[in-house]
């Protein structure tokens, strides 16, 4: 699982979130708890590996073109 964090203006959707990281190898839940700026979010994957390659590549991704950082 990997740890999201985002500018709080960003309009992408969980759907959003899921098809990018699916690139990298299968997503088996994206979530992002309804906060009032909701900041935060989690990718689980079907694979660890997939974890440890998309934390190789660093920061940051762009989903929808805002900055997402990954832990």
């Amino acid at each position: 699982q990997i740890y999201l964090t985002f500018p709080a203006d960003s309009t992408f959707s969980e759907d959003d979130v899921s098809n990018y990281f699916n690139t990298f190898g299968p997503v088996e839940d994206v979530r992002i708890p309804c906060q009032p700026k909701r900041m935060f979010g989690f990718v689980t994957f079907v694979h660890a590996d997939t974890v440890t390659m998309i934390l190789s590549k660093g920061n940051p991704h762009f989903v929808c073109g805002a900055r997402v950082l990954v832990k």
